[in-house]
């Protein structure tokens, strides 16, 4: 039996349009000392990816504020997408690069906060609603950093279901024992 092919791409949406432009900016004095520092590293380096052409003032940025200082972390700083989410990386700060590269005030930045965990889980194919239904932030958060994401999901699933359904001789009922001839 061989691998059936993949699906086209069926969708595709920009990280500015999951992010809500309402809500409030974090004030830095909420940031540890250490993530403070960590920010102003990764505003350096915005500036620096500015100067160099990497990155334009519409761009939007998610850096990982929590990096430890005891261990040496890679800094990471991904643009117009999310990096990949995990239960441990709850601490993703969305910046906008026309804000940094003018230097505007905290409080007058389109984006300078946390990633939000109904974001997170709409960037995973979720509807944010379901938020609601999974009780406290940390579960919320860990629900969605532990997620596969539903477009991945459908992507495998669909191809292998209809493999499976159009095989002359699978039972579905069997489908532990039996094998697709083919």
């Amino acid at each position: 039996c061989s691998v059936p092919p993949p699906l086209a791409p069926f969708g595709r949406r920009s990280l500015r349009s999951v992010l809500s432009a309402t809500w409030p900016c974090t004030p830095r004095n909420f940031l540890t000392e250490q993530m403070q520092l960590n920010l102003k590293s990764y505003e350096s380096l915005i500036m620096f990816l500015f100067q160099q052409g990497k990155v334009k003032h519409g761009d939007v940025c998610v850096v990982a504020v929590d990096r430890s200082e005891q261990r040496a972390f890679n800094i990471t700083c991904t643009i117009n997408v999310a990096p990949t989410l995990t239960c441990r990386n709850g601490y993703l700060f969305v910046l906008s690069v026309s804000d940094v590269v003018l230097g505007k005030a905290d409080s007058e930045r389109e984006f300078f906060r946390f990633l939000l965990t109904t974001e997170r889980l709409a960037l995973q194919g979720f509807s944010p609603s379901i938020r609601a239904d999974l009780g406290s932030e940390e579960v919320a958060l860990k629900a969605s950093g532990n997620a596969y994401p539903v477009g991945l999901i459908i992507a495998v699933s669909f191809p292998l279901l209809s493999a499976m359904a159009t095989a002359p001789h699978f039972n579905f009922q069997n489908w532990h024992t039996e094998r697709p001839q083919g």
